[in-house]
């Protein structure tokens, strides 16, 4: 799992959660939820096992790619706190990415609101809210300016209290900037031989021009020639 906004895991504490409703399991960091996965999920013949009791482990696992490896330890995990409710938390998803060619907007939802709950929703300057800001959905549209990492946040509030969850929406245009890139030099290497070609035929059809002129201009100095050596010759008979 990677935070959208740039920040490592290790810097501070963050919430880690899970919520398990029934043939519905849904994974937070923050009250931002990333990860849900239903019973429809399942390929057929599969075993939905998640209705059931379970117990915690909290460990540091290794073996794994993405995990931890042996020569990273010594290590630490710090954990403030374990809690269990009764009763699912509010929370919101949607999109943590986007990308240069994405569509550059995107809906954002609460779960799990108190009924007598206020929402008060926020998004960061570049961004607009282009629903009504007062339900617990609202659609963003994120422009074509907006790049780095922007925030959409709300506030819950209610009579159990005030509540802020943010959720940060990474705008990455590296690697569609390198695709853009790429296809101008391909347009440029295609394009390239016919621009030599035509540079060529220029060329040759200017020189044609040149020599054709200095041609003619010798065929008409060579018919002048023998008028004036008539003229010459006429002049010196009279003399």
């Amino acid at each position: 799992f990677v935070l959208s906004d740039g920040t490592l895991l290790n810097e501070t504490f963050h919430v880690f959660a899970m919520e398990k409703e029934e043939n519905l399991v849904r994974f937070m960091v923050d009250d931002a939820v990333f990860f849900t996965r239903t019973i429809d999920d399942l390929k057929e013949n599969n075993v939905w096992p998640f209705n059931q009791e379970f117990r915690f482990i909290v460990n540091i696992a290794i073996g794994h790619p993405i995990t931890p490896k042996l020569n990273d330890f010594p290590t630490s995990m710090q954990v403030d706190y374990v809690r269990v409710y009764d009763r699912p938390t509010p929370s919101m998803t949607g999109i943590r990415s986007l990308n240069l060619f994405s569509k550059r907007y995107a809906v954002f939802k609460i779960l799990n609101a108190p009924e007598d709950a206020k929402l008060i929703w926020k998004v960061s300057n570049g961004a607009q809210i282009t629903s009504s800001p007062d339900g617990s959905e609202i659609e963003v549209n994120f422009g074509l300016k907006s790049f780095g990492s922007l925030s959409v946040s709300c506030t819950i509030e209610s009579s159990c209290g005030s509540k802020t969850i943010h959720n940060h929406v990474h705008i990455n245009a590296l690697g569609e900037v390198l695709i853009v890139v790429m296809l101008a030099v391909l347009v440029y290497v295609t394009l390239l031989p016919f621009y030599v070609a035509k540079r060529s035929r220029l060329k040759r059809s200017k020189d044609s021009s040149s020599k054709l002129a200095n041609n003619l201009h010798c065929v008409e100095f060579k018919e002048r020639r023998p008028l004036l050596e008539n003229t010459r010759s006429f002049r010196k008979n009279r003399l």
